[in-house]
Formats: C-alpha cells, structure tokens, sequence
C-alpha cells in the first residue's frame, strides 16, 4: 500500500508538504485495512457485529499531531424535531469532548440553521400571525438559510478553523439529508478542497410529553420571542413544532445503508451513527461504519462519541430529568421561591398555560407523533 491508495479524492498543496514524508512509509502509518460495521445499544453490547474489531481498536497514529489534523475533519449531522433537546446535547457534546484527554485538542463549531435565520430576518409576531417561514409551503425559504449553515459549514472546515462542524437543525425530510450527503461528497470530490470531511449522524429524538413541554418552555424565551407575551411565544411554537411535524419523515436503518453506498468511498474515516432519546433514559443503536483507512484519532472521537451517547442518562440526562420534574411540581415551585412571591405566582401562572395550549390533545393531533414513540423504543 502506497499513500497514493488511499481515497483521498484531491491532492492540493496543503497536502504535497508531506506527501513524500509519507509515502515511503505509509504501511506503517496504518495497521491492516478495516472493514467493518459495529451495531452497539446503549447498554454497550454490541449488537451483530459484523467482524472481530471493536470499537476501541485504533490503527498506527500518525508522526505527530499536525499531520493528523491534516486528514481528520468531521461534520455532525443532527437530526430531530424541535423541542427534541438537539442543542442541549450538542452542547453537552462539546464539552465532553473538551473533557475528555483523548478528544480536548479538537475543535468544534456549531452551525444553528436558526441563528442563521435570525440574523437576516425578525419574526413579528401578533394575535393573527400571518404566514410564516416555518409554513410548509414556506419551505423553499427555510432550505435558504438551511443551506446557507452548511455551507458555511463547509468552509470552516476547509479553512481549518475548527476540526468537527456541527450542524444544528432539524434535518427532518429525506430530501434535506440527501441534499446534506450530496454536499458532503461534491465537496470531497472538488479539487480545491483541503481537507476530505467525514459525516457523523447524531440523532436525538424525544417521546416523553413532560420532556417536550419543559422544552417548549424555554423556547418561548429564545431569540425569535423576545419581549413577547409567553401565552403567545407557546401557542406560536405549538404551531410551528405541528408545521415540522406535518413534514417529518423518520430516519431509518434503510436510509443509513443507502447514504453508506454512495458516500463511504469519499467518507475518509468512515460514517456514523449515534441516537440519543429522551435524555438518554432510553434504550437506542449506534452504528459504525469504519472506513479500511480510519485513523486513531478518529477511532478516538468515535470511542468517545459512543460513551457519550451511551452513558448520557448518568452524565447530563439525570441532572435535566430532575430540573424537569421540578418544573411542573407545584409544592417545590412555591418553596424555591419562598422569598419571592411574585416570582412564584409569575412560575404557576405560565405552567397553567404550558399545561393548556400543551396538553394530552395537543399531542393527539400531532401528525406521525407515533413514529416518535417507534423510534425512541424499537431498541428497547
């Protein structure tokens, strides 16, 4: 095996500074090729595995750090609905990753497809809103600045300002992640790349109705509603979570497989799958797929990725599942705020109109919400 084997699809300079340093030596930069999908559930059992290698495996690392940051650039893809807890868990992503000795030296970047929005238009809400971004016959719109997110993505990674990209949005139709894939392999087959850029999927989904009405909560306080009524930031959000969920179509087994066929050869490490439901309190599958290439960093990353997702019930998710039962029982709003009775009688009031506009009804016209439940506990 020589170093021009490998499925690097374009050569540019950044590259020719240690191509020659590699070349002569690069059997023993790598250990013998890998071919392998790993099905791991949350309890760390591996689920049919399709060969020996385990994923805490790692291939012959590179002379130095510098060297391999040069092959090493990621894009996580998340996937799930809003009120799904998907910035909360990449949040938590970057600071495990940051804690954690093998993964603290990369670097994230996180993409909001709804930052991106913000920042070219305000949504004005009133009593009688007229049609907006998230109508799905506004859809064209939503994919602008969807794409504009990624793009940028895109060029982060190649101006190596950070070594993972982490693309958060909803991701939510096949055809917006076929559209994230084909980017993916257009950009590691253009010539004028630097870097080829692995995907990793991140899927976090959310069934528990507590869960999603403690998160709708604090949307009502984001940037789209602030300064207004939070009786009206719910019921807009309501709204808006039933436009997505009209549109959403679930994220299979099937898709991943097809999304494998066509990208691994351009994937240089591999492509991945990791599912976090629920705050972790679920049961789910991870999936690796490792490339006959993959680096010890990215086995690394991987390893620390699956703990995270793994163990993400012990690590963040207890400590959210408490904040939330004690969101909505009344006795300990009343005795977190012994000395503030305006702040207590502020609490009880919006929980009254959470619990309203959100209720058991709420959830029963939901399109597809039953997929949800599917998803979150096929694994169990």
């Amino acid at each position: 095996m020589n170093f021009e084997t490998l499925s690097i699809v374009s050569e540019p300079k950044l590259f020719t500074c240690i191509k020659y340093r590699l070349n002569s030596s690069a059997e023993s930069l790598f250990s013998s090729p890998i071919d392998t999908t790993s099905h791991f559930s949350s309890n760390g059992k591996p689920i049919s595995p399709l060969c020996q290698d385990e994923l805490g495996s790692t291939l012959t690392k590179f002379t130095d750090l510098d060297s391999m940051r040069l092959f090493s650039k990621y894009m996580i893809i998340l996937i799930g609905l809003p009120a799904a807890g998907k910035s909360t868990v990449s949040r938590h992503l970057i600071k495990y990753l940051q804690d954690t000795k093998t993964t603290a030296h990369i670097r994230c970047k996180t993409f909001n497809a709804g930052d991106f929005r913000r920042k070219e238009k305000k949504i004005e809400l009133t009593n009688e809103q007229l049609e907006d971004i998230f109508d799905p016959k506004n859809s064209d719109k939503k994919e602008e600045y969807a794409r504009i997110a990624f793009n940028e993505a895109l060029q982060d990674l190649d101006n190596d300002i950070c070594d993972i990209g982490i693309f958060d949005a909803t991701n939510s139709t096949k055809l917006r992640r076929k559209y994230l894939f084909d980017e993916i392999k257009s950009f590691n087959h253009n010539s004028s790349s630097n870097f080829s850029v692995s995907p990793i999927i991140l899927h976090v989904t959310c069934s528990d109705k507590k869960f999603i009405r403690y998160n709708i909560h604090h949307k009502s306080f984001n940037a789209d509603y602030f300064g207004k009524q939070y009786d009206l930031s719910v019921k807009d959000f309501a709204k808006r979570l039933k436009q997505y969920y009209t549109q959403f179509v679930p994220y299979t087994m099937d898709e991943f497989n097809h999304i494998l066929s066509y990208s691994s050869p351009d994937s240089h490490h591999g492509t991945f799958y990791f599912h976090v439901a629920n705050a972790g309190s679920t049961s789910t599958t991870n999936i690796v797929e490792y490339s006959n290439m993959a680096s010890r960093e990215t086995r690394n990353l991987i390893k620390a990725l699956h703990h995270f997702t793994t163990n993400y019930i012990v690590i963040f998710g207890s400590q959210y599942i408490s904040k939330v039962k004690g969101f909505f029982k009344v006795s300990q709003v009343v005795s977190s705020n012994k000395l503030n009775v305006k702040k207590s009688f502020q609490q009880l009031s919006r929980l009254k109109v959470l619990n309203s506009i959100i209720n058991d009804s709420y959830f029963k016209k939901l399109k597809n919400f039953h997929l949800i439940n599917n998803i979150t506990h096929k694994d169990q």
